[in-house]
């Protein structure tokens, strides 16, 4: 599990990276494991692990950024202290630059596993275009399904087959709310397909965590989303609302996640239980930290000011 998130102070902070130290190789008797971080918290990473072998715990990494020529800049080494399925996190043992979502790790392991696959009998089952994740056997429904549609305005919706369509206009971000009961505890997640960004300051799309006592952006607010790199590529960010602004926990490129085509949308995913939050992309963790003591919330799909996009499947759970 990932420790307290350590909250960057400027939009930018976790994919930036200081360049420092020296090309490393694996001792010789050792099998290299390659892998990819995508996400950063305090002194702890996750990284996503290229092919079967998985490492063990206490398996020395290096984290780097892999320059043209082909040489690893290290930014410093860590050792694994979790393994899962597909990632293990790491902890620091001696940083000489910062890390980041999207640099490359190896992993020196003397004696690598690799993970039990189901067999074909009790293989997962998979989830069909436009279908809802599993349903949960705690969690209580309680979501909003018959959104308003609005023809006019600062923000408008529609719906399209299975889909609610949100249009902001240019300088006004909009929301709708999916779910408006106190639960400190939930579950809430949504398709998001068929993202037109615009030009407008605020080029996502995703869920808003919104404290419901409170007025526009309160303190504590939470938004995790789909959104547009300065690149023009597409990305994932999270930002909590503090000391009167919106700042980064989390943001990069989608390339170390699983990405489904445009039409058929990604699934953002917000849990909070136990005093902590878990942020999935795509059924892949993101970013877990200790949630702070607040009012009950209230789920809404909000959509930048500019942008267009189309919203399935939103469910919201109470895990009370």
């Amino acid at each position: 599990m990932l420790g307290r998130a350590r909250i960057a102070t400027a939009s930018g902070a976790l994919l930036a990276a200081a360049l420092l130290g020296a090309v490393w190789t694996c001792p010789a008797l050792a099998v290299e494991i390659s892998g990819k971080v995508v996400a950063v918290s305090g002194d702890e990473v996750r990284i996503q692990i290229e092919g079967e072998d998985l490492p063990r715990v206490g398996d020395p990494v290096v984290l780097g950024f892999r320059i043209p020529a082909g040489a690893l800049l290290r930014v410093g080494t860590w050792r694994v202290t979790g393994v899962e399925e597909e990632t293990v996190v790491a902890t620091v043992v001696e940083a000489t630059g910062k890390p980041a979502v999207g640099h490359a790790a190896t992993i020196s392991s003397e004696s690598p596993t690799r993970p039990r696959r189901p067999a074909p009998s009790e293989a997962p089952r998979r989830q069909t275009k436009g279908e809802s994740p599993p349903a949960s056997a705690q969690g209580v429904d309680v979501t909003v399904r018959e959104l308003q549609v609005v023809s006019a305005g600062p923000v408008i919706t529609e719906r399209v087959g299975d889909a609610y369509v949100m249009r902001a206009a240019p300088g006004n971000p909009g929301v709708v709310w999916v779910a408006r009961r106190a639960a400190l505890a939930f579950r809430a997640a949504v398709r998001v397909k068929n993202i037109e960004f615009g030009e407008g300051k605020w080029r996502a799309a995703g869920l808003l965590m919104h404290r419901a006592s409170a007025g526009q952006s309160a303190e504590q607010d939470i938004l995790f989303a789909l959104l547009q790199l300065t690149s023009g590529k597409q990305g994932l960010a999270l930002w909590r609302h503090m000391d009167r602004r919106w700042v980064h926990l989390f943001a990069g490129p989608l390339r170390p996640f699983t990405i489904h085509p445009p039409d058929q949308g990604q699934w953002l995913e917000i849990t909070r239980r136990g005093g902590r939050y878990e942020f999935r992309f795509n059924d892949t963790v993101v970013l877990e930290w200790e949630a702070p003591e607040r009012d009950a919330d209230w789920i809404g799909l909000w959509t930048g000011d500019g942008v267009r996009a189309e919203f399935e499947g939103w469910r919201v759970e109470s895990l009370e």
